[in-house]
């Protein structure tokens, strides 16, 4: 890994087009509109407003790079190819490491999530980010993290949104907890709304 930080970094041109690549086809696979590409030194693009999906698009390069040279690894083991796949593999793991600006553009949309600049999605996952540390710790059943995950919406959507929206949301919830008690087993969710009361007072 030292060699990242070294001219001698800029030899394996491979990972580097592979960093950008996969960079480049998140943003499409998320439609994201891409302004210029450089191959060898970035992807320039607009604004995400979506922290999960710049997440993603952030890691692209470690999860491809990484996946990429553990194929060819994996392919020429046994082989008289394994040393010039470790190579390449090499190549492609220095360059798996996301870059200072891939940094710093997640850590920007994830502090826009508290700002109320985030994505739906972004709400969900911090509400089930929550209720999973709490499950955990509490021990609870799955009814009882479904609606901890809801009440972690709501009181995420009153920091971010009108009173209308989080009536909006909380009735949206609601009626989803309430749908899926009645496919799966209402008398369950019954037990869990008991339980999670039980402990709330």
């Amino acid at each position: 890994m030292v060699l990242y930080f070294t001219p001698a970094g800029r030899l394996f041109v491979w990972g580097r087009f592979f960093h950008e690549l996969s960079h480049y086809a998140f943003l499409r696979l998320f439609g994201v509109k891409v302004s210029e590409v450089r191959w060898l030194s970035w992807v320039r693009y607009e604004a995400i407003g979506s922290f999960w999906k710049q997440l993603l698009v952030a890691w692209a390069p470690f999860t491809v790079n990484l996946g990429l040279a553990s194929l060819l690894v994996y392919l020429a083991k046994a082989t008289p190819f394994l040393p010039l796949a470790a190579f390449f593999g090499s190549g492609l793991c220095l360059h798996a490491v996301p870059s200072a600006r891939d940094a710093r553009n997640t850590l920007h949309t994830f502090f826009g999530v508290f700002r109320g600049k985030g994505s739906l999605g972004d709400y969900l996952l911090l509400a089930l980010g929550i209720a999973t540390l709490l499950g955990g710790s509490l021990s609870l059943g799955l009814w009882q993290l479904a609606i901890l995950g809801a009440l972690g919406v709501v009181f995420i959507a009153a920091l971010v949104l009108t009173p209308a929206g989080v009536v909006g949301v909380a009735l949206f919830y609601s009626l989803l907890i309430l749908s899926l008690g009645g496919l799966f087993d209402l008398v369950s969710l019954w037990r869990g709304l008991r339980a999670l009361m039980g402990w709330l007072v």
